[in-house]
């Protein structure tokens, strides 16, 4: 039993550890993220992201100023 007992808590620790690094590599990505899209949103160059059917899903201020938009009316 008492190696049942160490094992058990050893299973654990490989759960715990596993569960930080998962919340790191997601905390890690989230700012990446985050990153990525404030260089787009504040890029002096114009960016737009469109569908399958050519319809503005993104564009950034930049993209709008260009054509006299708003972001929103895109």
């Amino acid at each position: 039993t008492d190696y049942l007992q160490k094992k058990r808590v050893a299973d654990q620790y490989t759960v715990l550890a596993n569960r930080l690094r998962n919340a790191v590599e997601r905390y890690r990505a989230e700012k990446e993220r985050k990153r990525q899209r404030k260089a787009i949103e504040t890029a002096q160059e114009g960016i737009s992201i469109l569908n399958e059917d050519g319809e503005y899903i993104y564009v950034n201020q930049a993209y709008a100023d260009i054509y006299g938009y708003d972001p929103d009316e895109m």
